[in-house]
């Protein structure tokens, strides 16, 4: 509410700023709150994507490399940017993971922000601001975003047709994150989530082959990292409800940054996991 305020003043204001870093935690509505604005800035009701609007994405160049922001990608923005618009139209580019930029993107980007256009907007959406070169970061204005209380997420979840105790499971686990919420209603995966939590609970009774064997199985799915993060949503609520599971959760934080580094081997990092639990 507070960022919606802050914009709906700057545009009855005429105070939009040329550029802006939406930053927060990922999967709160941070890219979807820059597209409302934009509509806004039109006065726009549709959500498809027009001629007046460009979304950058991080994509993969070279197989088995993470997804980054090429220089082309960048470089091709000023042509958009220069293109006619009717009168009183905003152009926008809104460019998601913008800390994925490479260097000679950022670059690119740093000159094309150097020289601001009328009526052209930026919004650079990022969970890791302190990613983005503190020359780019210097000549947006930066907008945080903190992650939405679990009434509103369960509301989200009960609106869209979930029963009560699935839309309280996917605000555990949503941990505020809104944009969460939509992609597990429509994969319709809450309830192999619900099983995936389940078999972790159980797992954890078990004596330490079976718990090694279950590491194991977590290791060779290629679903280590989200199963984690579901893990640690569960042990967080514990915590919170009843101040139980501390050593779990601590466990679970360590073994989440332990995935996350490519030094490490998942199966032995889960192993060390259950050995301690």
């Amino acid at each position: 509410e507070k960022q919606k305020k802050y914009f709906e003043n700057a545009i009855s204001g005429g105070s939009i700023a040329h550029a802006y870093i939406f930053s927060g935690p990922e999967s709160i509505g941070k890219r979807v709150f820059a597209q409302e604005i934009y509509r806004k800035l039109n006065n726009r009701n549709s959500k498809e994507v027009d001629g007046d609007l460009c979304v950058v994405l991080p994509r993969t160049t070279k197989e088995g490399e993470p997804a980054t922001i090429p220089i082309e990608d960048i470089r091709n923005l000023p042509a958009f940017l220069s293109l006619s618009s009717l009168p009183g139209i905003y152009r926008a580019v809104i460019i998601n993971d913008a800390d994925r930029l490479t260097i000679g993107a950022a670059n690119a980007l740093l000159k094309t922000l150097e020289e601001p256009l009328p009526r052209r907007v930026f919004f650079l959406i990022t969970s890791q601001p302190e990613m983005i070169p503190l020359t780019i970061r210097s000549r947006c204005q930066e907008i945080r975003f903190a992650p939405h209380g679990d009434n509103i997420i369960t509301a989200q979840a009960k609106s869209a047709g979930l029963s009560n105790e699935d839309a309280e499971f996917v605000a555990m686990i949503a941990r505020g994150r809104i944009g969460m919420v939509t992609d597990l209603i429509s994969s319709k995966s809450v309830s192999v989530l619900k099983k995936d939590l389940k078999d972790f609970q159980q797992a954890a009774g078990k004596g330490i082959f079976q718990r090694f064997v279950f590491a194991k199985n977590v290791a060779d799915s290629g679903r280590a990292g989200k199963l984690v993060d579901l893990w640690l949503s569960w042990a967080r609520t514990r915590v919170v409800a009843t101040d139980k599971a501390p050593g779990v959760l601590h466990a679970l934080i360590k073994l989440s940054y332990e995935l996350s580094q490519s030094q490490y081997n998942q199966r032995l990092a889960l192993e060390r996991f259950f050995l301690q639990i």
